[in-house]
């Protein structure tokens, strides 16, 4: 069996990471700025919000990687899917 990522699979890849990139630099700028304005009236969340906020980046790439995971993982032919009735 073979893996059953294709050229158009590759291709969506390829333009979701450099989208991603684009907009990593937009993002990182939202969280500071919410990270500071979070802080200047804290709560008893408001660590754990800002911990969340600086793994959304990391959490949004290893969600892109995944993906690109599963579409590589080879499948078994007939089996769920398509139609295939037993």
């Amino acid at each position: 069996m073979k893996g059953q990522v294709t050229f158009i699979n590759l291709l969506a890849i390829v333009v979701t990471l450099f989208v991603y990139f684009a907009l990593l630099p937009v993002l990182t700028d939202f969280i500071d700025v919410t990270a500071a304005e979070l802080l200047l009236s804290p709560n008893a969340y408001t660590s754990l919000i800002i911990t969340m906020m600086y793994l959304t980046p990391f959490a949004i790439i290893l969600s892109i990687i995944l993906s690109a995971l599963n579409m590589a993982i080879p499948r078994r032919e007939g089996f769920g899917g398509g139609g295939a009735y037993p």
